[in-house]
């Protein structure tokens, strides 16, 4: 009889093809596979998923998170800015780094303006769509 095991946090066999998605409000992005976060009980303490670049003097915000979300490589999501500059980008364009890691630029954005809300595009279905005719 042959019984397959897991270990801890290892997850569904799914899990390769599902990452973590940090992006900040400066524009920089990642993605982390989902492998790299260990499972933790309630009140442990939690890990470092991102190094935040140093920000200029001049600059009276504060680095921020804008974006940790679960997604799949074939994802795509819009990256939108608080002065209403949209992008849509595919998830699989952003570079998978580990979670030390800063990131690479996504979106440029200067100051003040920063990257206000993230979303992923959701999936239609081909029998969903409608010829716009009936």
């Amino acid at each position: 009889e042959h019984t397959s095991k897991t270990k801890q946090g290892d997850g569904d066999h799914d899990d390769h093809k599902k990452f973590v998605l940090c992006i900040t409000e400066e524009g920089f992005g990642k993605r982390v596979k989902t492998s790299d976060f260990r499972t933790g009980k309630r009140a442990s303490t939690g890990v470092i998923a991102a190094k935040f670049r140093k920000r200029p003097a001049s600059s009276t915000r504060e680095s921020k998170m804008s974006c940790f979300t679960i997604v799949h490589e074939e994802d795509e999501f819009l990256a939108i800015t608080s002065k209403g500059i949209v992008s849509r980008q595919k998830v699989s364009q952003i570079g998978v780094k580990s979670r030390s890691a800063t990131g690479a630029l996504i979106q440029k954005v200067d100051d003040p303006d920063y990257i206000a809300s993230v979303s992923v595009v959701p999936k239609i279905a081909p029998e969903t769509l409608h010829d716009g005719g009936s």
